[in-house]
């Protein structure tokens, strides 16, 4: 029976580079399908973005407080399900070594455990942080969270998710045409979308490059500090 008092800790994931990822593998061969109709050679090319959407899917856990433990589940694994007993933790440690929120679980048998939650954002992983403490779990922050809340962290944080976003959705919509043409036009779409994703590439390191000027601490000088 569900707990009375649980409290959850999971945000969007289509608001993800992961969630956006694993859905595009997930249509396109769908859309293909309705385009071209069902064959075995549609069949495994499901399966294999099936495959795909499986392990973009992997980073996409949340986090459920209870009264005595912790789940973790899974935006689109439905069926995974793992609880750790309070009293069995030995310490929680919180980092974000690709840009995601990663929780690792050391148990007192020296196991440890750790579960990438992409759409999780910062606030919210704050929040997990304070409510783990309250429950007396020893929390080691290596993040930074309460730095990263401050708004010039937040909006760098928010521009790189959407521009991983629109390139994953114009990853599908110009293999959506591509699929649609013919062979002779198909080469030449083939060209644009391979000098597209290099632009795109091109951009983003541009941004990672220039970010700091283009997101200045305003909110220090307002503040004063």
């Amino acid at each position: 029976m569900q707990d009375q008092h649980t409290i959850y800790f999971k945000g969007n994931q289509i608001t993800t580079s992961h969630g956006i990822a694993a859905w595009v593998f997930m249509i396109m061969p769908l859309v293909f399908c309705y385009i071209y109709g069902f064959s075995l050679i549609m069949l495994v090319a499901f399966l294999f973005c099936l495959g795909f959407f499986l392990l973009g899917s992997l980073a996409l856990n949340y986090f459920s407080l209870s009264t005595y433990y912790i789940e973790v589940r899974n935006h689109n694994i439905l069926w995974k399900s793992r609880k750790y007993y309070f009293e069995d933790i030995q310490e929680v440690v919180l980092d974000d070594p690709r840009g995601d929120i990663c929780m690792t679980i050391v148990l007192k048998t020296t196991k440890k455990k750790t579960h990438q939650a992409s759409s999780l954002s910062y606030e919210k992983g704050l929040l997990l942080k304070y409510a783990l403490q309250e429950k007396g779990i020893p929390v080691r922050d290596e993040i930074g969270l309460e730095e990263k809340v401050k708004p010039r962290a937040k909006k760098i944080n928010r521009a790189v998710n959407i521009a991983v976003g629109i390139f994953f959705l114009m990853l599908g919509v110009m293999t959506y045409f591509l699929a649609r043409h013919n062979v002779s036009k198909r080469k030449t779409t083939l060209i644009f979308l391979i000098l597209f994703l290099i632009f795109m590439i091109g951009l983003f390191l541009l941004y990672l490059r220039w970010a700091d000027k283009w997101f200045p601490e305003d909110d220090k000088e307002k503040s004063g500090q």
